[in-house]
């Protein structure tokens, strides 16, 4: 009986620590062990381990008092029983070899798994640093953003600032000459008022006066509402129209006979100049050959000699010490109190000052003759200005003639083809200054004129003009 139940000890206390090590090893799995559980499961592993080298010490005692007892009773072979109990230590040595090596990898195992506080710390660690990551994630995808953003407004910005700027300078352009125009209006009505002042007065001069006052006689109602687009001399464009308008204090009856005549001169203001204030200065500065300091111009840019100077009065320009024009047009029509001209260059709203007829015989000098570079006759041509082909694209015809239909009543055109054709003709020479003409301008800008109230939209390359809209 004592026997049975060394076997059994003998052969099932050397397994238990690997028995209770794995079972407390499973149950670490989820959630693992601490430092506590490792510790009883050591002292476990221990005291099994104890009792199984225990049981095994009685077990081979026993089996030993056993053999010694059978021995004394009957012969046995001693050969045989020397075997059995070799075999039997043998087997008992593999036992508590495998159960101490079990034990030693079970602990091990269990020391060197992490804590359950320790795995908790890691995670809450890594949770902590999950939104801190994702957060640098996104700041860097803003950045990213912010920057791709800038670069295309960038980009976008710089046609947007070059375009601003140029219609600054356009404004600063239009607000300077308006301001000049209202300064010269000023000092006009000023010097009126000064002379009406001394008219009433009685006032008489001690010295001849320096200037004289005119009234103009009538205003100009032209096809050319700006200085830009204006032909630069008269018959350039013959279908040019223009109307002279009197005053109300001059007599219809002033321009009987006028009819008789082809053509007739026309005296008038250039007021449409920016230097009309300009003059001598009472305390300028004396210069050894020019007298007194001077804002006046001397110099002019000539169009046709592409920028090149030349003394004022020795052209056409309206910047002049005294800007009175003198233009040569053809009479079209005579009506009450106005006069339908052709062929005209003079701006809208011109103050006209005296209308003289064309007399050949005195007027027309036969041997005349200009400096070169401005030609004897219109065939000339205009030099740098001349163009070659002036096309009109289908939308820009049909928008033409729309447009003239629309200012039908107000036109001086009495229809839509005798307005096309003046276009043509307009724009049969560069109407553009020697600073555009000159340019970098890219052979697709468009360019703009009024003609007769109507905007035309054309482009320009080289010798060729191509209207390509219109607009009211």
């Amino acid at each position: 009986m004592y026997d049975e139940y060394g076997l059994i000890f003998t052969f099932v206390f050397p397994f238990a620590p690997t028995l209770t090590l794995r079972a407390y090893a499973r149950r670490a799995a989820t959630p693992p062990i601490d430092d506590r559980a490792v510790a009883v499961a050591v002292a476990v592993a221990v005291a099994v381990a104890a009792r199984a080298v225990v049981a095994v010490t009685i077990a081979v005692d026993a089996n030993a008092r056993h053999r010694a007892r059978a021995a004394s009773t009957a012969p046995v072979d001693d050969s045989r029983a020397r075997a059995g109990a070799s075999a039997a230590r043998r087997t008992t040595r593999d036992v508590v070899a495998r159960a101490d090596a079990s034990a030693r990898r079970a602990t091990a195992a269990s020391m060197t798994r992490p804590s359950l506080q320790t795995r908790s710390r890691r995670r809450r660690r890594r949770r902590r640093r999950r939104p801190a990551t994702a957060r640098a994630m996104a700041h860097v995808a803003l950045a990213l953003v912010a920057l791709v953003a800038l670069a295309r407004a960038t980009t976008r910005d710089e046609g947007e600032a070059l375009r601003r700027a140029e219609d600054a300078r356009a404004a600063e352009r239009r607000g300077r000459t308006t301001a000049e125009r209202a300064l010269r209006e000023a000092r006009l009505e000023l010097e009126r008022c000064r002379r009406a002042m001394d008219a009433r007065g009685g006032a008489t001069r001690a010295r001849a006066s320096t200037s004289h006052e005119m009234m103009a006689m009538g205003t100009f109602a032209s096809a050319f509402d700006r200085r830009l687009g204006t032909p630069r001399q008269p018959s350039l464009v013959p279908l040019a129209r223009g109307r002279v308008e009197l005053d109300a204090r001059v007599p219809a009856s002033a321009l009987e006979g006028l009819d008789e005549f082809t053509h007739c001169w026309l005296v008038y203001v250039f007021h449409e100049n920016t230097d009309l204030g300009a003059g001598a200065e009472k305390n300028g500065k004396v210069g050894a050959a020019d007298g007194p300091k001077s804002t006046l111009r001397g110099k002019i840019r000539v169009p046709r000699l592409n920028g090149e100077k030349r003394g004022c009065l020795a052209t056409r320009t309206p910047h002049r010490p005294c800007p009175i024009g003198l233009s040569l047009v053809r009479i079209v029509r005579v009506n009450g109190k106005s006069l339908d001209v052709a062929g005209a260059d003079l701006v809208h709203g011109t103050p006209v000052l005296d209308v003289k007829p064309y007399v050949p015989y005195s007027d027309c000098v036969v041997d005349a003759r200009a400096p070169e570079w401005v030609g004897n006759d219109l065939a000339d041509g205009d030099g740098p200005l001349t163009v070659d082909e002036v096309k009109l694209t289908d939308a820009g015809e049909a928008a033409l003639r729309a447009a003239w239909e629309r200012r039908r009543k107000d036109s001086l055109y009495e229809s839509a083809d005798e307005f096309v054709a003046f276009v043509t003709q307009a724009l049969g020479r560069d109407i553009r200054s020697y600073h555009q003409r000159l340019g970098d301008v890219a052979p697709d800008t468009d360019w703009r004129v009024s003609l007769d109230g109507v905007i035309v939209v054309y482009r320009q390359s080289a010798k060729r003009v191509v209207v390509v809209g219109a607009e009211n």
